[in-house]
C-alpha cells in the first residue's frame, strides 16, 4: 500500500464542465481510488454571461458551444451540493467578472 504522504504527492487535475452530478461522481470515484483529495471548483456565472463569453470564441473551434448544446446543458445543470459526496469539498469562485482582456 501507499502511504499517506505518498498519497498527498499525487494530484489529479480535470478541467471541464461536468454539468451533471453523475460526471462529478466518476471523478470523485477516480481521485477516492487512487488516494487523492477532490476539490470542485465551480466558476459561477450567469447563462447570458456565459452565452457572450461563448459567444467570442470561433465558431469553427473546439471551445465554442453550439446553442442547442448551450441551451441543453444550462437546462440540465446540476450545481454542486455538500449534500452529494461527491460534491462536499467545493468552492465557488464569482465567474460574473470582466475577463475581456483574460484567454477564453
Amino acid at each position: 500500500g501507499t502511504t499517506d504522504e505518498e498519497n498527498l504527492k499525487q494530484v489529479i487535475i480535470v478541467d471541464d464542465l461536468m454539468y451533471l452530478r453523475s460526471m462529478r461522481r466518476q471523478v470523485y470515484q477516480l481521485a477516492r481510488n487512487r488516494g487523492c483529495p477532490l476539490l470542485v471548483v465551480w466558476v459561477q456565472t450567469s447563462p447570458s454571461v456565459a452565452w457572450e463569453r461563448n459567444a467570442c470564441r470561433p465558431k469553427d473551434g473546439k471551445a465554442y458551444v453550439a446553442e442547442d448544446s448551450f441551451n441543453r446543458i444550462v437546462s440540465s445543470f446540476q450545481p454542486p451540493a455538500e449534500e452529494h459526496i461527491c460534491d462536499r469539498y467545493s468552492h465557488i469562485v464569482d465567474g460574473m467578472e470582466d475577463t475581456s482582456g483574460s484567454v477564453t
